[in-house]
């Protein structure tokens, strides 16, 4: 028994490293239910940018890199944002978005010119979190 008990103590002790290092992690991005408002607030500071559309995207599991191994408790939430604009209110509002002092990976961004000077331009943006639903959009 004592030897099974010095284990599940070792086994306790590496879970909860392992929690505060994902927790470190996450803790940085933006939750999932924040980005939608976040990404409209920083429109409402930008003249000649409208925010045409959010939509959240399937959740999907984090993998690690190399092995494509899941990561237990870790979920990927994806946002497509549609904004319409011209040149330099689109570049300053995602410049905003990049000096903002909360967290999100870029997935892609496209950029079409539908009529002199005015733009249309799509976003893909992702936060992480330990949540496996979306409680956004």
């Amino acid at each position: 028994n004592r030897r099974l008990a010095d284990e599940k103590r070792d086994l306790t002790i590496q879970v909860g490293k392992l929690d505060a290092r994902l927790e470190a992690l996450v803790g940085g991005f933006v939750s999932p239910s924040m980005m939608p408002v976040l990404l409209e607030d920083v429109v409402t500071h930008h003249r000649g940018v409208t925010l045409r559309r959010v939509a959240s995207l399937p959740v999907e599991s984090v993998r690690q890199q190399g092995s494509g191994e899941v990561v237990p408790g870790l979920y990927r939430h994806a946002m497509r944002v549609e904004l319409h604009g011209g040149y330099f209110p689109v570049r300053d509002y995602l410049r905003e978005l990049e000096d903002a002092p909360w967290r999100f990976s870029w997935r892609s961004m496209n950029f079409h010119v539908e009529q002199f000077p005015d733009a249309v331009v799509v976003l893909e943006l992702e936060t992480m979190s330990r949540e496996k639903t979306w409680l956004g959009v």
